[in-house]
């Protein structure tokens, strides 16, 4: 049985830029599920969307082409 991440926890900060990012952006979480599922270094369509509704966390690795994708940046914590 899948053990879903901590609302609050830190992953919820990237969850959440990338969930306001796509919206300012008028993209769906499909969208990018099935830009990131096309990378040859992505993850499934599937695990993206989990992701995305918070069902899981993502590993550093995936969330990086997430980040690539929509041209974000982290500059500073």
């Amino acid at each position: 049985m899948p053990i879903n991440p901590n609302p609050d926890g830190i992953g919820s900060i990237f969850r959440n830029l990338i969930l306001a990012e796509l919206a300012s952006r008028d993209l769906s979480r499909s969208w990018l599920a099935d830009r990131v599922s096309e990378q040859p270094d992505g993850c499934s369509r599937a695990n993206t969307m989990h992701y995305l509704r918070g069902d899981q966390d993502m590993a550093g690795a995936y969330l990086s082409v997430v980040f690539r994708i929509l041209n974000l940046h982290v500059t500073r914590w």
